[in-house]
């Protein structure tokens, strides 16, 4: 359901520390689809982390589960606001781009959310990967779009090779 999980949480740049981060993962065939929901906090350097889940499920008419998408959703509370630090959508197979996002999570509380698009099609996830963000990942090949509330629309940031 979700590889291992480490991150950092800054407010411009300095580590935010004792924040609550949780990550929820939604998978019909496991518990019946039921919310597994794990919290920590943040260290003393903004550092966080959350050990990878594996789970075994048959769900009948559907026995190995393939057609349900498992959810990953790693949010933070600032006082004011749920921050997604990590939501998307994927197929059931591990993805390695998805594990290696996932191992370096860097966030900044002042940062907005980005909707990111990755191309995941030769590792078996999908041609247009979306994954909501307040993180930046340098060097990976992805499109990023920033939300014009003015018109309601995404603008795209930067194009990092072909997506």
């Amino acid at each position: 359901m979700s590889p291992r999980v480490t991150g950092r949480i800054a407010n411009r740049g300095e580590p935010v520390v004792g924040l609550t981060v949780t990550r929820d993962l939604y998978y019909q065939g496991y518990k019946k689809g039921e919310n597994q929901s794990h919290s920590v906090k943040t260290d003393q350097s903004g550092r966080f982390q959350f050990e990878q889940v594996l789970v075994s499920s048959r769900y009948p008419g559907d026995i190995f589960g393939q057609n349900f998408p498992v959810v990953q959703r790693i949010t933070a509370y600032d006082g004011e606001r749920e921050l997604n630090l990590w939501a998307t959508s994927k197929t059931v197979a591990p993805l390695t781009t998805i594990s290696r996002l996932l191992s370096s999570l860097k966030c900044d509380l002042n940062a907005p959310e980005y909707h990111h698009e990755m191309n995941l099609q030769s590792e078996g996830g999908r041609r247009r990967q979306p994954i909501m963000s307040i993180c930046l990942w340098e060097g990976e090949q992805m499109r990023t779009y920033l939300k014009d509330e003015a018109t309601n629309s995404y603008i795209e940031l930067k194009t990092q090779g072909e997506s």
